[in-house]
């Protein structure tokens, strides 16, 4: 008897060890199982991947009304399956929104349809709509409450700019460029880093990557570049570098793009390629006339003759075209980020959509004007007229700061890094 308990006990340690190995090993599954919530049934398609040590969860629901809505949830459900347990509806004319429930009794957002198109919860407060309204209110009654359902806050003044402080997310930092150096613009708390003599108008010669801010010394009057700057905009410090001697800079340069953690710019004068990687303080050249140049192409870096790098300016996030974006919405400017498509259409309409999925687009929010925007992990900033911009679907859209300069001045003006 004894030794069965011991066998037993054994077996059931094996259980548990090989199970732990088992979760540990899974990073993604896929599953569809159904659901009847109210009066209605769902099926659901449910995606799990672990992104950036991140759980997410991906849905595709469609209910017997033949309606799609697709969303994301983040949260550690130890890998767990068919984590959706309920879904109210709400339907009031062109609008029908579900809310999931999920296990534990989590909940995330409103996902909603409007017009037989699924929309954000910042477009349906964009264009005012009443019956969004009424859904919001009767869900913080009932104590529930998300980012996006915030109402508008005030800005403060800062010199010539009104910033709205509350609106920053604890995970962004901003830069601001103002002629002699940038602001460091986060959640309560706006640097100033001066560090030019001389005004610079045009930011042409400062990159953010990645967290690093890293600017040439403008003020050297001198025919070539002999110094730069390295800014760590997250977790501070600054370096003031010196260029190699071996290498002779001009002034007649401009920046590539960013590659796999390396800045890549070229010196159209002495027709020299150099990648810069700032996390190492590493300067080297990368190419030139006779051994040919770098650029991005089908997302991997290769090496071009000089005959065709030297053409035209080459940069490695030019646009491409999308045939079938445009025929379908009209689109005029897109940008590939994992597994979505951002960009415009031509009547200010701003949508993502899955490549998988291209008949399905959610629109995000509309501006008649868009003078400059960039989308980073899902982030996306945008310069309309004399504002900036944030969204997320954690957060929705939020102003950030507002200067006339912007009105004209706005290319290379602005930027955001991810703590």
């Amino acid at each position: 008897m004894k030794k069965m308990i011991i066998i037993v006990c054994v077996l059931g340690a094996l259980s548990l060890l090989i199970q732990f190995f088992v979760q540990a090993l899974i990073k993604h599954h896929n599953v569809t199982y159904s659901i009847i919530s109210g009066d209605n049934s769902y099926m659901i398609d449910e995606s799990f991947n672990v992104v950036d040590h991140e759980h997410v969860y991906s849905f595709r629901v469609s209910d017997s009304n033949n309606e799609v809505y697709s969303f994301d949830f983040i949260h550690d459900y130890n890998k767990q399956d068919s984590v959706i347990k309920s879904i109210k509806l709400y339907e009031y004319d062109n609008l029908s929104c579900l809310f999931p429930i999920y296990k534990n009794d989590y909940s995330s957002d409103l996902v909603c349809n409007y017009d037989g198109m699924q929309v954000s919860n910042s477009y349906l407060k964009q264009i005012n709509d009443e019956n969004f309204r009424k859904i919001v209110s009767k869900l913080k009654k009932k104590g529930y409450n998300s980012k996006t359902w915030s109402e508008e806050t005030k800005p403060e003044d800062f010199n010539t700019y009104k910033i709205y402080k509350k609106n920053i997310p604890d995970d962004i930092v901003f830069t601001m460029w103002f002629y002699e150096g940038f602001y460091l613009i986060q959640k309560g708390e706006i640097e100033e880093k001066l560090y030019l003599d001389g005004d610079r108008y045009e930011n042409d010669r400062s990159y953010l990557i990645d967290k690093y801010f890293v600017s040439f010394n403008t003020d050297y009057i001198g025919d070539k570049y002999v110094d730069y700057y390295i800014f760590n905009v997250v977790d501070g410090g600054k370096r003031h570098l010196d260029v190699d001697s071996n290498y002779q800079i001009s002034k007649n340069l401009y920046f590539n793009g960013s590659y796999k953690n390396k800045l890549y710019f070229t010196d159209l004068d002495n027709k020299v390629q150099y990648s810069l990687e700032p996390a190492y303080e590493i300067l080297k050249e990368v190419g030139n006339a006779k051994d040919g140049f770098k650029k991005v192409s089908g997302g991997s870096l290769k090496t071009v003759k000089a005959s065709e790098f030297l053409e035209k300016k080459v940069y490695f996030d030019e646009k491409k075209s999308y045939p079938k974006l445009e025929k379908l919405y009209d689109a005029r400017d897109v940008k590939k980020e994992g597994n979505f498509y951002y960009f415009f259409s031509n009547n200010g309409n701003f949508y993502k959509v899955d490549l998988n999925y291209l008949d399905d687009p959610i629109l995000l929010f509309n501006f008649e004007s868009v003078s400059e925007w960039k989308v980073k992990n899902g982030n996306i900033m945008i310069v309309s007229d004399d504002m900036l911009y944030f969204y997320n679907d954690k957060v929705g859209l939020l102003p950030i700061l507002q200067n006339s300069e912007l009105n004209y001045n706005y290319k290379n003006i602005c930027d955001f890094a991810e703590k």
